[in-house]
Formats: C-alpha cells, structure tokens, sequence
C-alpha cells in the first residue's frame, strides 16, 4: 500500500550565504537531501558557469537530480530543459527546488524564485553574497531581501582564525588582488594560474580583509 503525499505548506524562498568556505553548498546539500524522506519531489539546479570539478569541499554532496541550466534562466527556460530531459521531473510536480551559486546567474533568477514560490514551491538558494571586492554579488543581495528566510555563514578567518570571517580575500601570487581583478569568484585554496598570476582565495575577518584598491 502506498503512502499519501505529504502536503507542501508553507512556500517560501530561503537563502543560504556567506564567503568562501562558511558551507553554504554544504548546507544547501543536507536540506535538500532531507525532503525526499517526506516524499517530496526535489530537484538542484547548477549554472553553466559553475566551472568546479566537486561543488563543495568536504564529501556532504545532494543525493538526487541535479540540471545544469544558463545563467539568465527563466521559468519558460526552466519548464523546457526539464521537459527535454526524459531522468528529470516535470517542473509542475516538484516540491522543492534548491540553486547552487546563485551569484553567478543574471538577475532573471529573482523573477524566476517568485515565480516558483508563487506556483507554491519552496526554493532554497545558495551563493556568495559579496565579490572579493565586497560589492554585492549578482542577484544576491536582492534574493536575500525577498527571501522568507535568510542565513549568513561565516568561515574561519585565514590569517587569525576567528570563526566570524565574511569576506572573500583574492590573492595574487600571495598578495591581495587590485580591484581590477575579475570579479567572479571561481576557485578554491588551491592556486588557479591565469594571466595575473597564481590566485587563491581565503576567508578572512573583518579585521584581516585587505580592501582591493
């Protein structure tokens, strides 16, 4: 005998964010995997720019169907890759729809959440909130002012190991970057060469965060 559906109450959009290395894909991951034990319908979406071979560092990874989809994604554009993939759901029988580095879509993504939380989904995205210049990243900070619920992690600062680190250093060949370094964030602590050098990233705190110049 098959168990009824749980209803979905409650639609709403939560957004995970923080600096590199707080766990915001980690902890998108350990929400999604929860809802399929409720029997609800669940479904992680990945922009083409997300270049990373592993999406988080640490081996907390989502457990169900993952699209890659373009960075200036709408609801059309969502409804059609889905109906094109024969593994994935129809986009009017999912229940929850997580988004993993929401700051490097176009700002269709915040019309595309209202959207989906309108049709009675919720919808949990994660991102940084700020680039390693500290500006606002992407669609972020608007997605964090409609969002239902919002959650700033921090990370453990590099340089005095405060658990309070919000910022996002770049560093060139061990230095900080200049403000003129590109502003996507795409890496890890391993060192990336490109043209402007070696760069990695650190999480550092308040104290410690060098502001590009």
């Amino acid at each position: 005998m098959s168990h009824p559906k749980i209803v979905l109450d409650n639609p709403r959009l939560e957004v995970i964010t923080g600096c590199m290395f707080a766990g915001k894909s980690e902890e998108l991951d350990l929400r999604l995997n929860r809802y399929p034990y409720a029997r609800k319908e669940v479904i992680l979406l990945r922009p083409e720019r997300d270049t990373r071979e592993k999406r988080t560092h640490s081996v907390s990874i989502f457990n169900g169907k993952e699209i890659v989809v373009p960075i200036d994604v709408n609801l059309e554009k969502l409804r059609e890759i889905l109906d094109l993939d024969k593994e994935a759901p129809a986009l009017e029988s999912l229940d929850v729809i997580g988004i993993d580095e929401g700051n490097f879509f176009d700002n269709t993504l915040i019309k595309l959440c209202d959207d989906l939380v309108l049709m009675g989904k919720i919808v949990i995205v994660a991102g940084l909130d700020l680039t390693f210049a500290k500006e606002g990243y992407g669609p972020m900070p608007q997605l964090m002012l409609d969002a239902e619920v919002v959650d700033r992690l921090t990370a453990v600062c590099s340089v005095c190991g405060s658990p309070y680190a919000n910022r996002t250093q770049r560093l060139v060949n061990g230095e900080p970057a200049s403000k003129k370094s590109p502003r996507d964030i795409v890496g890890d602590e391993i060192a990336r060469e490109t043209e402007e050098g070696a760069v990695t990233y650190k999480a550092r705190c308040r104290k410690h965060y060098v502001q590009p110049k």
